[in-house]
């Protein structure tokens, strides 16, 4: 054993490892304490604690950290080539929770362009599959906003149409109630149905849209 291996403190990376595994939180206030020591470690002893702080970051929903480190960390991952970290395909794994923070952000045209990416790497991956999924739902579409806007409008009218039995009709105009129910009614149902309707379509699309991709 040489000087240099002699010499070599790495009880920082065995500090950092009794932490608790699902302890996320404390994993990241560790090395945000501590980060001249971890800077000192060796390659591979800082790049376990600096992809397990990514992976931390991305598990207390720190995406916006999360995304100013992960491209960094693919670079060394490629560099220093760590194929698998705690038995997971790490490179896809910080793929994954990139287009992952990507959709919570509501960064949709950058999460859709990577996640198809991911889908042709694996086609397995259901993370991958659902991402795409709900960018694909929220996507603004003119025609499910103006359903939407008419079922607002039955609602609403609907609504008033009560609000005029209740307080005009019944206590005055009583003979008028067999013309005002069905109206009203008529305004609930065909709302209800429009909201069915627009949703099934809308997911219809959605699945024909996934296929293509």
């Amino acid at each position: 054993m040489n000087n240099d291996e002699l010499s070599y403190d790495r009880s920082i990376l065995i500090f950092y490892k009794e932490i608790n595994e699902f302890s996320f939180r404390e994993k990241v206030k560790f090395v945000e304490e501590n980060r001249h020591e971890i800077n000192a470690l060796r390659n591979n002893d800082r790049m376990y604690i600096e992809l397990d702080f990514l992976l931390s970051l991305f598990q207390i929903g720190d995406y916006e950290r999360f995304l100013q480190f992960v491209d960094h960390q693919l670079e060394n991952v490629i560099g220093y080539n760590i194929f698998t970290f705690k038995n997971k395909d790490i490179y896809f794994q910080l793929l994954q929770n990139k287009a992952l923070s990507l959709f919570h952000l509501r960064k949709d045209q950058q999460g859709l362009s990577l996640a198809l990416q991911l889908k042709r790497m694996s086609q397995e991956s259901m993370v991958v599959d659902y991402i795409i999924r709900n960018i694909l739902l929220r996507k603004e579409r003119l025609w499910y906003r103006q359903v939407h806007a008419t079922v607002i409008a039955l609602a609403f009218g609907a609504a008033g149409v009560l609000f005029l039995e209740l307080l005009v009709i019944r206590p005055f105009y009583p003979e008028f109630i067999t013309i005002i129910e069905p109206l009203r009614n008529i305004m609930l149902i065909i709302s209800v149905l429009l909201v069915i309707v627009n949703q099934l379509a809308l997911y219809l699309i959605v699945s024909k849209e996934m296929k293509k991709s």
